[in-house]
C-alpha cells in the first residue's frame, strides 16, 4: 500500500510540475540556452506554485529549495554514509531525464560523501539533498545549475537548467 501512496504522490507533484512551460528544449538539434535570470524566474514560479497549494518550501545552507513529503524518525546521513536511495530527476517543465526505476532493482547506491562531490561522482545538490533526509522520508529537491549539471550546459542540459529531484531516502548501510 505505502509503494502505491508514493506512486500516487509522485504522479500528483509530477502532474503539479507539467504546469509550466519551461524554456528548455531536449531536442538535439537546438537547445535553448537559458539566462541567469531565466532560471531565477523558473525557480521563483517552481516556489510561489509549491507554496500557493500549501506545500512548505525550505531551503538547505548551500541553497537547495525543498520541500520534504514524507517524514520518518529514521537516521539522518552522515557524510561518508554509504546509502541507498529511489529517484526521479525531472526538469522544472515536467520532462524526466533520470531516474532509479531504470537500474535492475531500482534503487541507486552510492556513499554520500564531499569527496565524491569533489571527484564529480556525485553533484552537490544531489548531495546536499540527501543530507537534509531520514530513513524512510521522502522529499522533492529543486537544484539551481550551479549545484546541479553547471550554468555553461553541455549536449544534454542547456545552460542555467534548475532541475528537480524526487527522492526516497531506503537505507544508510
Amino acid at each position: 500500500m505505502k509503494s502505491i501512496t508514493w506512486k500516487l504522490g509522485l504522479a500528483g507533484f509530477f502532474a503539479v510540475t507539467l504546469l509550466f512551460a519551461s524554456c528548455v528544449s531536449l531536442d538535439e538539434e537546438e537547445l535553448i540556452e537559458n539566462t541567469a535570470a531565466d532560471e531565477n524566474q523558473l525557480i521563483s514560479a517552481w516556489i510561489e506554485e509549491m507554496t500557493s497549494r500549501s506545500y512548505d518550501v525550505d531551503t538547505t545552507d548551500m541553497g537547495v529549495y525543498y520541500l520534504i513529503q514524507e517524514e520518518s524518525d529514521g537516521a539522518f546521513v552522515q557524510d561518508g554514509d554509504s546509502v541507498s536511495i529511489e529517484y526521479l530527476g525531472y526538469f522544472v517543465d515536467g520532462g524526466v531525464f533520470d531516474a532509479s526505476t531504470s537500474l535492475d532493482d531500482g534503487v541507486y547506491r552510492y556513499v554520500n560523501s564531499q569527496a565524491n562531490v569533489s571527484s564529480g561522482d556525485l553533484i552537490v545538490g544531489l548531495y546536499d539533498a540527501v543530507n537534509h533526509l531520514q530513513v524512510g522520508s521522502k522529499g522533492a529537491f529543486l537544484l539551481r545549475s550551479s549545484l546541479a549539471y553547471g550554468t555553461s550546459g553541455n549536449d544534454y542540459f542547456p545552460a542555467y537548467t534548475p532541475v528537480i529531484f524526487n527522492v526516497k531516502l531506503i537505507e544508510i548501510y
